[in-house]
């Protein structure tokens, strides 16, 4: 009995930090929108995100390439972008790590979805509450500028 239910948490342990080992490593792989949201929620994250880049990104001689597997969240956040005036290159055929992406993930111990954008050199991230027609910004944005993101 002691060795299946150590068996049983052996397997469970491996599973989890495989979970996390996929989603920890952006630079290999497209991030993911793995969050569950609603059309409009996703417009929300995706306005929002693209507002915090516009005061963050300086709009002259910026142009954002778009990685070709963008989410619901990220696709509204090009389409603010190039609103805001931002060269936007859809032309990707497959993701690089220097590509425009956004990942999502619901954090079950708090009920937010956490998003987080990527681009050359910056990860733009902040905690959203789920609401009926849209999303609550609940944190601060958290801006990390390094040179190999």
């Amino acid at each position: 009995m002691k060795l299946t239910h150590l068996l049983i948490g052996s397997v469970l342990l491996v599973t989890a930090c495989t979970e996390i080992n996929l989603q920890a490593s952006p630079s290999t792989k497209a991030p993911r929108e793995a969050a569950k949201v609603s059309e409009a929620q996703a417009c929300a994250i995706g306005y929002d995100l693209a507002k915090q880049i516009y005061g963050l990104v300086d709009i002259t001689n910026t142009t954002i390439t778009m990685s070709p597997k963008l989410g619901s969240c990220a696709t509204h956040a090009a389409h603010y972008l190039r609103k805001a005036g931002y060269g936007v290159d859809e032309t990707a055929k497959r993701h690089q790590s220097d590509q425009f992406a956004i990942s999502t993930f619901s954090d079950k111990e708090t009920g937010q979805i956490i998003a987080t954008a990527y681009l050359p050199g910056l990860k733009v991230s902040r905690a959203y509450k789920l609401g009926d027609a849209g999303v609550y910004a609940t944190s601060p944005i958290d801006v990390t500028y390094k040179k190999d993101l």
